[in-house]
């Protein structure tokens, strides 16, 4: 038995939204090398005139769109209108 097959990429939780009872969302943690896949998709390459260089650069948007996709993956218990329970100031 290999320890690799027996390794998990991705592992979520059920965690609990503060200020509305029982809304709740599921959140993954990425593996590294999800993560690196997921940036690598984000990520083009720029020709550079003053340095005549190719620099890679980061669409953050694009990421961060990715990123959300990828970690939030399912919520429960949110309606529309529900009441909330932040104090107001």
């Amino acid at each position: 038995m290999e320890l690799k097959k027996l390794m998990v990429d991705t592992k979520s939780v059920w965690v609990d939204f503060t200020g509305l009872n029982g809304f709740s969302v599921e959140v993954a943690n990425l593996s590294r090398k999800e993560l690196n896949g997921l940036r690598k998709r984000c990520t083009g390459s720029k020709f550079d005139r003053k340095t005549r260089q190719v620099e890679e650069t980061l669409d953050e948007e694009k990421f961060l769109r990715e990123f959300s996709r990828s970690t939030v993956k399912n919520w429960k218990g949110l309606t529309l209108g529900a009441p909330r329970d932040f104090a107001s100031d």
